[in-house]
């Protein structure tokens, strides 16, 4: 357990970091489950009474004058412990819902006997007949104390009768314990188990650094460009894989993870996920100045990389909806396409010239335009 307690600490790291995905594999592995109910004492006895089910209603009665409730009776110590419910009227189903503790004493010789003996927790049903008339017994119902001895809960719909007689109807109790009275409830738990067999850190050369830095010369506004020759396209073709939109996209949703989780982070991984924050501001801002600024050979690569990017986003979002509960995530991946497709439609390319006019390639921002022409060899 401590070795899945620091891979999950190095997988938060590495995710902090855009780490890629580590390698790992699966695993079946087998527990063994204590079963108690830690929050209860010692010699406490939980009592929920939780509802009766289509109780028959007496003669001259019909299900909606039934007006019930049950009143318990615990064996112990000498003198047994009593209590009621709650009325609940209208109804031949109530839902009673009623939690009571009853005190035990696991370590009484007397209490170990009344668990093996005979006797039992007796619930019975009233109803209620009105003014000045005496509440009447509708069914009783007899629990055995016996399953407590290895289950710290105990769950169980009882019929209600009458001596041995069925009358109709069945009330469900439920009985909890810290922990079962003689031995340990132990439950043997498979598990697939994610095992985590090397992290993979990204490594940027310095080289590749200098160059993501480096902006190419902003031609003017309005510019007729000769037609670049193949190595000048690539020297002008940006080095990114991403838009402008999802970047700012992106960085939305961090901040709305670290407003809302802010309380139960460290100081360090706030200032991790801040640090983070502000790069993708940086790059998202370096992005949109190099568009704005860059030749037309860098506004072509831009165009090339935001349709590979929908592309690759549609079949991300196919991959997704054909796996389960998955539903999240295909949307958050259309979100992103939705915001690529639509920065596509900021960039307007005719497919050819009209009446031998100019090549021309606009690009339409919200602020403003840039227009860069180009006479058709």
């Amino acid at each position: 357990m401590d070795g899945s307690r620091k891979d999950l600490e190095s997988l938060k790291n590495a995710f902090q970091h855009s780490d890629p995905v580590p390698r790992f594999h699966y695993e079946t592995r087998q527990f063994s489950v204590v079963h108690c109910c830690p929050e209860l004492g010692d010699n406490d006895l939980e009592v929920t009474v939780v509802r009766g089910l289509n109780f028959n209603p007496p003669s001259g009665y019909s299900a909606a004058d039934l007006h019930t409730y049950v009143r318990y009776e615990f064996p112990f110590p000498d003198t047994p412990q009593t209590g009621d419910t709650p009325a609940i009227k209208g109804t031949n189903s109530p839902e009673f819902n009623h939690v009571t503790k009853l005190e035990v004493n696991r370590k009484s010789r007397s209490f170990l006997r009344l668990l093996k003996s005979s006797k039992t927790f007796k619930m019975d049903v009233y109803y209620k007949r009105g003014f000045l008339k005496a509440d009447k017994i509708l069914g009783s119902v007899q629990i055995k104390l016996q399953p407590l001895e290895d289950k710290c809960i105990y769950h169980e719909t009882y019929d209600l009768m009458e001596g041995r007689k069925a009358v109709g109807g069945k009330l469900e109790v439920k009985l909890r314990v810290r922990d079962p009275f003689v031995n340990k409830q132990v439950e043997e738990a498979r598990e697939k188990w994610l095992v985590i067999d090397e992290f993979v850190r990204k490594v940027v050369s310095p080289a590749a650094a200098a160059a993501a830095q480096q902006v190419p010369q902003a031609p003017p506004k309005t510019q007729l460009l000769p037609k670049p020759s193949p190595s000048q396209q690539q020297r002008a073709s940006p080095n990114h894989n991403y838009c402008i939109s999802v970047l700012l996209y992106e960085r939305d949703a961090l901040e709305e993870k670290l407003a809302k989780y802010r309380s139960r982070m460290k100081p360090a991984e706030v200032e991790l996920l801040k640090e983070k924050s502000n790069m993708m501001l940086k790059r998202a801002n370096d992005l949109k100045r190099q568009v704005h600024e860059a030749g037309e050979a860098f506004i072509r690569s831009y165009i090339s990389s935001l349709k590979q990017m929908s592309t690759a986003y549609s079949a991300e979002a196919r991959s997704k909806a054909s796996q389960p509960n998955n539903n999240d995530q295909v949307k958050v991946v259309l979100e992103k396409k939705a915001l690529v497709d639509k920065e596509l439609r900021t960039f307007s390319i005719p497919k050819s010239n009209v009446n031998g006019l100019p090549f021309t390639l606009i690009i339409h921002l919200p602020c403003d335009y840039l227009k860069f022409s180009q006479t058709e060899s």
